[in-house]
């Protein structure tokens, strides 16, 4: 979905990976779920956010970078021009 809506303003994904992010989602929450396989008692909504955030920074520093970011700038100014024309005041 969002690779078509790239598509149709104009910024144009880097080859076949643009399309699927699943893989990259799904590594995510793989890591995610093994830094908290051994909780065995969640005590609410701020001790389940805190073990994903762990597991958000222990999957961060398998990332690369994204391919194609040179065009997310374009496609920034496209999906919101206001925000570019008031960068440009500024």
């Amino acid at each position: 979905m969002a690779f078509r809506a790239a598509s149709l303003l104009g910024a144009q994904p880097a080859g076949r990976h643009g399309r699927n992010a699943h893989p990259i989602i799904e590594s995510c929450l793989s890591t995610v779920r093994h830094v908290a396989r051994n909780v065995k008692r969640w005590q609410g909504g701020d001790h389940i956010a805190r073990w994903t955030a762990a597991g958000l920074v222990e999957a961060e520093q398998k990332f690369r970078k994204v391919k194609g970011y040179r065009e997310l700038k374009v496609l920034r100014n496209q999906l919101n021009p206001e925000l570019h024309s008031q960068a440009q005041v500024a």
